[in-house]
């Protein structure tokens, strides 16, 4: 029991290249059915070619529309009329058909939609569309391309036209406020010339003024300075009188004290009227040394 075990356990051995198959194998079997395959691919190339030439041509037509600049702000940023991603979702949900299938001319086989589908794409960083119409008839297709552009002129022509009408009266009002402006800056202008007129008068005034005082300051200098000599010579010669006077008196008295009786007499009445003299001279030049 325990040897039979032991060989159940073991696992099978098989040949791990029994199921490989050669590349040659493939090669024959290719080679054998090589008239096969080259009529089915002849038949496949020619089906092809007959439903390709027998199908309908269709062409695209694309149109790139960029909403225009309806503002900019007070710091230079530009703000548009409208984003492309808003003329976008008007485009896919069909807002603009009954105008784009409006007044389409036909000819021949060429047959007008009634609706039209477009392929609108925004390129990557930009603000345009990528609009694609396609159609069989070439002709048809223009129109409803040009239909769309004249739809969407239609639309935010309106708004453009209010933006117009407010940016004309802005205008008008700038105007009216930089005319009065102007008449403000002409009045202060004026006013700036009066002023410096006046102010031009009278520094002239001024200055011949200034011419006149500056001649009397310099005759009251002489004045003074001619005033001072000669009070310089009325105190010199004060000086001398009283040096005089009180010599005088001196020999007055001296003669007073003489002798000799009679020219005494003499002497005191010669003396006394020469003292007199000087003395009123010498009240003289003092009353006139306070003048000056």
């Amino acid at each position: 029991m325990a040897e039979t075990h032991q060989v159940d356990l073991e696992p099978q051995r098989f040949d791990q290249f029994e199921d490989e198959i050669e590349l040659m194998d493939y090669l024959k079997v290719i080679w054998k059915w090589k008239y096969l395959i080259l009529i089915g691919t002849l038949v496949c190339v020619i089906g092809a070619a007959v439903v390709s030439l027998n199908m309908t041509k269709v062409y695209g037509i694309t149109t790139i529309l960029q909403p225009g600049m309806l503002k900019t702000t007070d710091d230079g940023k530009i703000i548009p009329i409208d984003s492309a991603l808003n003329v976008k979702a008007l485009i896919d949900t069909k807002a603009f058909n009954g105008q784009v299938a409006t007044g389409i001319k036909s000819s021949g086989e060429q047959k007008a939609p009634d609706t039209a589908d477009f392929k609108v794409t925004i390129p990557k960083g930009s603000n345009a569309l990528d609009i694609l119409y396609e159609t069989p008839y070439v002709d048809v297709g223009l129109q409803i391309v040009k239909n769309l552009n004249n739809a969407l002129l239609a639309r935010y022509g309106k708004l453009i036209a209010q933006f117009k009408q407010q940016y004309d009266m802005d205008i008008l009002s700038k105007k009216a406020e930089l005319s009065r402006l102007e008449e403000k800056v002409n009045g202060k202008r004026n006013a700036i010339y009066t002023t410096e007129a006046g102010y031009k008068a009278a520094i002239e005034q001024n200055a011949n003024s200034i011419s006149s005082i500056d001649a009397k300051i310099e005759s009251g200098k002489n004045q003074i300075k001619n005033l001072e000599q000669k009070m310089v010579d009325l105190e010199s010669e004060i000086g001398l009188i009283s040096k005089n006077t009180n010599l005088l008196s001196g020999d007055r008295n001296r003669y007073l004290s003489s002798t000799k009786s009679r020219d005494n007499i003499l002497a005191s009445l010669i003396y006394s009227n020469t003292i007199q003299q000087n003395i009123s001279y010498l009240n003289t030049l003092r009353n006139e040394m306070n003048d000056t």
